[in-house]
């Protein structure tokens, strides 16, 4: 400019590049994206989070709340995206903290975050509740804290395990079920699992097989005298017949059948062999628990046919019982049931020796001795 006698800066929202310019047409308009302050020698780029939509500003403007610009020389802002809000000015969204979600765009700031929902898991930046998965839960009770100020919502932000002894076998659920008869639920059950076979379980909530916790229900062995299938729920009486000698035992195992061979002697020296097949003879002592158990045999003259029972029947007339019976068997042919003796061999006169020569006379040679009575020995003679 002539006559001048100091430099003139160009005004705001233009610059001037170059030296030496005479008039105020060098000034060049500063670009849309670009702040040009008073005397600017060249644009300068907004910075993240602000923008400048228009030319010829000598200033940037700060991104609104709710939206947000990462990179510099921009002409608008975008909206905050979901899980993150975003104060005035952000150059980023701000993640929504762990027990809050946010499921929407142009969040402003943190309380427009929600709290994460009973059932469901809140982990940070969470654009929705996650469901809690089965074997685990969020109960409402802490939702309810963290609502009234009592709790931070760090304490929603995740599902609790089913403690043991309890399951879930659904998804978004508030509370545990529990654990069923017969069955037993670790930590974190999705389901029940049955007690195996060799054990029971009678009582809701068992955590386990073992001893590890003695304050929670368990599933416990089989004793003696007992069978247990896989998700038992009480022990069952072996049925007559059948026995059990060991814990844990599976199943009842049938009783060994045994035969005993009955000599019986008449007066002609003929031998009649009967044969008696008698049952339960190894069941008489192992079917039955040892002395630690309520269970007691049969003494003999008694019997049971039921499982389950206190108390054993006396024997019926026409039939014995041995020891641990659990019927009465008929007494043989040419015997009777005499109710003073309950014994198997009530007859003295039948020979329960397993030694098959009936004959009681050591020397098989010797003479028979003669008739005490001579007078019976033979008839007289009449013609004699």
């Amino acid at each position: 400019m002539e006559g001048a006698n100091a430099e003139t800066r160009c005004k705001a929202g233009f610059y001037n590049p170059k030296k030496g310019q005479t008039s105020e047409d060098a000034c060049k308009p500063c670009d849309a994206g670009h702040a040009c302050p008073i005397g600017s020698k060249e644009m300068t780029k907004c910075q993240p989070g602000s923008f400048n939509n228009k030319t010829e500003q000598a200033s940037c403007k700060k991104c609104a709340a709710g939206t947000f610009q990462k990179d510099k020389g921009k002409t608008e802002c975008e909206p905050c995206v979901n899980g993150t809000y975003c104060t005035k000015g952000a150059s980023s969204g701000t993640p929504c903290e762990a027990g809050r979600f946010g499921n929407r765009t142009g969040l402003t700031n943190l309380h427009e975050c929600h709290f994460c929902e009973p059932g469901h898991s809140c982990l940070i930046g969470a654009t929705d509740p996650t469901p809690c998965t089965p074997g685990s839960i969020a109960p409402r009770d802490r939702y309810d804290k963290v609502v009234a100020r009592i709790l931070s919502p760090s304490n929603i932000s995740t599902c609790e395990l089913c403690a043991p002894g309890k399951y879930q076998n659904e998804e978004k659920q508030e509370e545990c079920k529990d654990c069923t008869p017969g069955h037993y639920c670790p930590a974190g059950a999705a389901a029940v699992t049955p007690c195996p076979a060799g054990y029971y379980n009678p009582d809701p909530g068992a955590a386990n097989i073992t001893e590890k916790d003695n304050s929670l229900p368990q599933c416990r062995p089989c004793t003696p005298g007992h069978e247990c299938p896989a998700g038992s729920i009480d022990q069952v009486p072996c049925e007559p017949g059948s026995y059990t000698s060991e814990n844990k035992s599976r199943e009842c195992s049938k009783c060994e059948t045994q035969t005993l061979t009955l000599f019986l002697t008449l007066a002609l020296a003929l031998t009649l062999t009967l044969t008696l097949t008698r049952t339960a003879t190894r069941c008489a002592n192992l079917s039955f628990p040892t002395t630690s158990s309520p269970f007691t045999r049969c003494e003999r003259g008694t019997y049971q046919s039921e499982s389950g029972q206190t108390t054993c029947k006396q024997c019926e007339l026409g039939g014995y019982c041995l020891a641990g019976a659990a019927s009465v068997s008929p007494c043989r042919g040419g015997t009777y049931g005499n109710p003073t003796h309950p014994n198997p061999n009530p007859n003295p006169n039948l020979n329960l020796n397993p030694n098959p020569n009936p004959n009681p006379n050591p020397n098989p040679n010797a003479n028979p001795k003669p008739n005490a009575n001579p007078s019976h020995s033979h008839s007289p003679n009449p013609n004699r």
